[in-house]
């Protein structure tokens, strides 16, 4: 299937991105796996399929770039192909793929001016996600907690059986508590709140047979008793349901950024909608906000009690405005990896540009009643730069090879010789 995918490529010279992402083998030795993303025919959707899995002997960007050329030239593509239809690459936003001065992004660049480096969405999201929880106090102590309940049921069977009994009793269909803001997507994080919010009522009845369990020593019966005053402190409930709340709308984003369909103009529309989502909070709190300040009206949540305790609380306007902030930083820009200011400022007006030239292409966009619509927004500049860039003549250029007129008795003579038979 890949071949025949490749040879219609390169039969059609269909325009290519490559998409790259390192990772590591179970044998703890280094790998790219590369992708690529084309229309094979014209007439269908663009598509995304593995193109090879290469072992990384070092993680110097000249390998990876030289590894990348290496494994597009073994498929069937030759330099002079890739100058004509390679159009972007795209991958996480680490240095030595997305560095400024001397990225694999960059030194493919150099060969090939003409492409777009593109730093995937969803990494972008995660980090601006990071970078709000680092400047939101009360955010440090709410991820202690959700790291000590996943510790306290990802390594004992016993606790979870225990809760499992709990949940079973209450009629709750428990799920699983994982990490929060891991190395995974944002939908973690979501699925592992959301886990809390529901099994909320199993958690605090196994925190309560627990911490008077005498089977257990007086420590870890302390233990479960301070998780119990934490799980059962209306400051923490007010933090999950903002946390709740904020990674809904994170998780849906995510999910639709990773859909294959995605295109970048529709992924600027949903990322600006969501970015007015989210800033809404601050001024129509979200479900889960709704329900935990009914249940701080009579101190009650989910049949348990709760206390006010003295546990730190998210202070929600800040990082409803610090996530806020940061998508709008990290999202419309073509690559969010730290570069200078006047650097930062070029690739944002290279994605203003992009998504405006992308604009015009739409027929919902068109005005028929101006035939010179779409002459101020698309700029023919670039791409006259890249036709230059790939050493191709300029128009007005004067240089090229002369033109050699034939000799007049010589071009006439096989027509002489035709008369002269005859």
């Amino acid at each position: 299937m890949k071949k025949e995918l490749l040879k219609k490529i390169i039969e059609t010279k269909s325009k290519i991105t490559v998409l790259a992402d390192e990772s590591t083998s179970v044998g703890h030795k280094s790998t790219l796996i590369v992708f690529l993303k084309a229309s094979v025919d014209g007439d269908m959707e663009p598509i995304a399929f593995p193109l090879d899995l290469v072992e990384l002997d070092s993680m110097s960007a000249a390998h990876i770039k030289e590894q990348i050329m290496g494994c597009l030239l073994k498929n069937g593509f030759t330099v002079e192909l890739l100058r004509e239809i390679l159009i972007g690459f795209c991958s996480d936003g680490a240095s030595v793929m997305l560095g400024v001065k001397s990225g694999v992004g960059k030194l493919l660049q150099d060969d090939f001016p003409g492409i777009i480096l593109w730093h995937c969405l969803n990494h972008r999201l995660e980090l601006a996600v990071d970078q709000a929880l680092d400047v939101t106090g009360g955010t440090k102590d709410f991820q202690a907690f959700m790291g000590s309940l996943y510790s306290l049921y990802s390594q004992s069977p016993k606790n979870m059986r225990q809760l499992s009994e709990c949940a079973h009793n209450l009629d709750i269909a428990l799920r699983r508590i994982g990490k929060v803001f891991s190395v995974r997507w944002v939908a973690s994080s979501w699925r592992a709140v959301s886990a809390v919010w529901q099994s909320y009522p199993a958690l605090a009845q196994h925190f309560r047979e627990a911490s008077e369990d005498d089977t257990r020593d007086s420590r870890e019966r302390a233990k479960f008793k301070g998780l119990l005053s934490k799980l059962c402190s209306i400051n923490f409930l007010k933090s999950l349901a903002l946390m709740a709340d904020v990674l809904t709308e994170l998780k849906n984003l995510s999910e639709i950024l990773q859909n294959r369909k995605t295109t970048l103009p529709k992924a600027h529309d949903i990322m600006t909608t969501y970015v007015k989502r989210i800033e809404s909070f601050n001024r129509y709190p979200g479900q889960h906000a709704v329900d935990a300040s009914q249940a701080e009206e009579v101190m009650e949540f989910k049949g348990e009690e709760l206390r006010v305790g003295r546990s730190p609380i998210i202070d929600s306007a800040q990082f409803i405005r610090a996530v806020a902030d940061n998508m709008k930083e990290r999202l419309f820009t073509t690559t969010a990896n730290r570069a200078q200011a006047s650097v930062a400022a070029n690739r944002k007006e290279a994605y203003n540009s992009l998504i405006n030239q992308m604009a015009v292409l739409n027929p919902d966009n068109w005005d028929n009643d101006n035939p010179r619509f779409g002459d101020n927004e698309w700029d023919p500049l670039p791409y006259v730069k890249t036709w230059l860039g790939k050493g191709r003549r300029a128009t007005h250029s004067t240089s090229c090879m002369a033109r050699r007129y034939t000799d007049e008795e010589s071009y006439f003579s096989p027509l002489w010789k035709m008369w002269k038979s005859v």
